[in-house]
């Protein structure tokens, strides 16, 4: 584990890790700079200390090394780092430190429109530190390990070492689990702040309002319906996005705090009530790296209304229904199928049920663990 602070290198800790008898002895180094992804979370649960078993303290950065053919894997998205620490992996990289690297997507690349000019460069910079030292580039999805690939061969993205593998593995979709008392107590407060939605049907939207989540698309297909089916709700979980426009469009609407809700950010214990209660999830992104929120309504055995690009497809396959991004009529046409013929709504739940297989978190730190050390 490397530790920062105001972005200096203060320590490292070594990782042992019980892979197979043959292997005993390998390490491997996880970088958390700070607990910003599922990938973090599910890597510091107690669980996975079943394959990690955590040393004494061995190494620390005051000129002591890690060892040859340990395995280092940079799994946060943090792109406005220090050369300092481009100077800390260059170190390992010269001492035959395996080191890997987590991409959950190329949107600032691929898609510039929906990100500031500055966060653009921030993230190219990095890349172009980064990505020539790791011998593995680990992505969230096929679809953005191909991007990555294309972006190699034009030129966005630098070359890395030679036969560096560029692979994917899956996302979990199952929240975190705490003690009973624990889920109990959160039960209650998220109880308590997303009460005014008990008995109510409501359309949930989970993510950011960034610009890429393609909000207006979902208000517009709300306002074809909305007199149709005036007790339905939209409600929005997740943070107010950096462009003021998609928040205004929300807040300017005469249905706003009355029937249209931004909730802002939200616990997994909300989360989860929030999936439980809701009558279907809509993504209509006009890009992801993955499309978390897919997997964890599909878990929950929820409809999902995606778009139409990938990888939304690649992760929910048939048990979701698609609509062009840009194309707000045919996502107001799905949503009164589901609406207003029951036993259409019945048969998705009931095919959910049936044929829907989640893949859990546990499930895909082992594949991760799998990709990095073989």
């Amino acid at each position: 584990m490397v530790r920062f602070d105001g972005g200096t290198i203060k320590s490292v800790d070594d990782i042992s890790i019980l892979k197979e008898k043959n292997r005993q002895n390998s390490r491997f180094g996880i970088l958390l700079k700070k607990i910003s992804s599922k990938i973090v979370l599910l890597l510091k649960s107690s669980w996975i200390y079943q394959v990690l078993k955590k040393t004494p303290r061995l190494i620390a950065f005051n000129g002591k090394k890690l060892a040859y053919s340990d395995y280092y894997l940079v799994a946060d998205a943090n792109w406005d780092l220090s050369d300092s620490y481009f100077d800390f992996l260059k170190k390992l990289n010269s001492q035959g430190v395996h080191l890997s690297f987590i991409c959950y997507d190329l949107i600032p690349l691929r898609y510039p429109q929906f990100c500031s000019p500055s966060f653009s460069k921030s993230f190219s910079d990095y890349l172009s530190k980064g990505v020539p030292l790791y011998e593995k580039v680990v992505c969230i999805s096929q679809t953005t390990s191909q991007d990555f690939q294309e972006a190699q061969l034009q030129g966005y993205v630098p070359k890395g070492k030679p036969q560096q593998l560029v692979t994917s593995f899956k996302l979990g979709s199952d929240l975190p689990s705490r003690k009973k008392t624990e889920e109990a107590t959160n039960a209650q407060d998220a109880q308590e702040r997303i009460r005014f939605l008990l008995n109510k049907s409501y359309l949930l939207v989970v993510g950011s309002l960034s610009p890429h989540k393609n909000a207006k698309a979902i208000v517009s297909a709300f306002n074809v319906i909305a007199s149709q089916h005036p007790d339905l709700h939209l409600v929005f979980a997740g943070n107010r996005g950096w462009h003021v426009d998609t928040d205004q469009l929300i807040e300017a609407h005469d249905l706003y705090q009355k029937r249209i809700h931004i909730l802002g950010s939200v616990t997994d214990g909300e989360l989860k009530s929030l999936y439980k209660g809701c009558f279907c999830l809509i993504q209509a992104s006009f890009c992801e790296g993955f499309g978390l929120p897919v997997v964890e309504a599909l878990y929950y055995r929820k409809p999902v209304l995606a778009s139409n690009v990938e990888p939304l497809p690649e992760i929910g396959g048939e048990f979701c229904l698609y609509f062009e991004p840009s194309d707000y009529a045919q996502l107001s046409e799905h949503l009164l199928t589901l609406l207003d013929s029951e036993a259409f709504y019945n048969a998705y739940l009931n095919k959910l049920e049936s044929q829907y297989m989640p893949f859990s978190w546990k499930e895909s730190a082992y594949q991760l663990l799998k990709i990095v050390l073989d």
